[in-house]
């Protein structure tokens, strides 16, 4: 670690922070944020004994009611090869209806053996000391109770005694910062984010947490965007919405909530929003990144295909189309991509037709990432007063280059995940 790295974002610093808690206390991590978003419309089930049913109607249904976006973390990951005793964690974004705050960032735990609640008190308790140094969490950052019959009958922890915690991770992370309000936990601006720099490192899944380090490490400050899109935003950035291009209508919801229609495809919307945040801010030298999820609606599949993606975003005295590609350089040969190389393209309408970019690796093959001068029309769309720069990428791709696995550009673009 630096001491001059950026911090993370306030949520992940408070998740982070419980994590390690969690870690410390011999937790298995079953989701580090990685795993999948949307499921099956009858995968997940109530994980208490009692009052928490899912509510069908609060559910955010996708593709004509047969998946929805997940309302719990941990159901996806439990079977029959789940035994007491047991400490099982994990941590991500859970979905519902509720148009002012339709995503919650949450780490639910599974504790069974014969002394799971004791477990469970001395562990809030070691939770407490580390975000607020006292003996105890504050209200509101967490519930507990006996595990459901319907979880049982899903694992093999038989009678055992058994306890399911969920951690609202929000909440913890206003109470650390003192934020008076959701609105305030999720401000992107980067002269109120600054105040949060911390040098420990991201927590998480190894390849994203490398990821997020190496940005923080080069002065790119982490934020965060709502993973629902409003139906006109890829015209916004100057995307071309052909009928054939399914990804450009992202994958919809059954019925919209306030004007958001559809899962994101894509970060770079985000990003451009943020980098136009920050200018009416008056912030000036602005770098920013994003590591989060898309979801890539498939032919005759009910289910998305889901990656990590990663979206770089820079405006500011020095940052031209040279010095950001030389960011982007350094960001990949500190992931271990080396010899990697630009090839210009004027398919990518949402960038300057004479300033975007495909990057290829050294035996010449598309490593899934772009960039570029965003557009004259998308910076007066979403209102960046500046000359900004975006790249995007896909964090299974880097993987995949930096391990010497690289895909050729068909095959990349062929190649599907069957979950279905």
């Amino acid at each position: 670690m630096t001491d001059t790295r950026t911090g993370r974002f306030p949520i992940y610093q408070a998740a982070d922070r419980v994590k390690t808690v969690l870690l410390d206390h011999g937790f298995a991590f079953l989701d580090e944020g990685d795993g999948d978003e949307v499921e099956k419309a009858t995968a997940s089930y109530a994980t208490f004994a009692e009052p928490f049913p899912i509510n069908d109607e609060n559910l955010l249904k996708l593709r004509d009611g047969q998946t929805v976006l997940r309302p719990r973390v941990l159901p996806a990951h439990l079977g029959r090869g789940v035994t007491a005793p047991c400490k099982l964690a994990g941590f991500g974004r859970v979905y519902s209806r509720d148009e002012l705050r339709p995503m919650r960032h949450v780490l639910e735990l599974l504790i069974a053996g014969e002394d799971a609640e004791t477990q469970t008190q001395e562990i809030f308790s070691a939770i407490a000391q580390v975000l607020y140094s006292e003996p105890d969490l504050r209200e509101n950052d967490a519930f507990f109770g006996p595990v459901s019959e319907i979880l049982r009958n899903k694992t093999a922890i038989g009678e055992a005694p058994a306890i399911v915690a969920v951690l609202d991770v929000e909440q913890i992370a206003m109470n650390l910062f003192g934020l008076p309000s959701i609105v305030d936990l999720y401000c992107n601006d980067v002269e109120t984010l600054r105040q949060y720099a911390d040098p420990a490192d991201a927590v998480g899944e190894p390849w994203a947490c490398k990821a997020i380090d190496i940005l923080r490490d080069m002065g790119y400050q982490e934020t965060m965007s709502e993973v629902l899109y409003p139906k006109d935003i890829y015209k916004k950035m100057n995307m071309i919405q052909e009928s054939w291009d399914k990804n450009n209508s992202g994958y919809p919801l059954v019925k919209k909530l306030g004007d958001k229609t559809a899962l994101r495809t894509v970060l770079t919307p985000s990003t451009e929003q943020i980098l136009a945040d920050n200018d009416k801010a008056g912030n000036t030298d602005v770098r920013t990144f994003e590591v989060s999820h898309i979801y890539l609606p498939r032919e005759n599949k009910i289910l998305p295909k889901e990656h990590i993606a990663i979206s770089m975003g820079a405006y500011g005295p020095g940052v031209n189309i040279d010095t950001f590609r030389e960011d982007v350089t350094a960001f990949l040969e500190a992931m271990g991509i080396h010899g990697s190389y630009y090839v210009g393209s004027g398919m990518a309408t949402a960038y300057k037709w004479n300033e975007c970019y495909v990057v290829m690796d050294k035996n010449n093959r598309y490593l899934s990432a772009n960039c570029g001068q965003i557009s004259r029309k998308a910076q007066d769309n979403f209102g960046i007063g500046h000359t900004a720069f975006m790249a995007n990428f896909e964090l299974d791709a880097l993987r995949d280059a930096a391990e010497g696995r690289t895909k050729s550009m068909k095959d990349r673009m062929k190649d599907e995940i069957d979950r279905d």
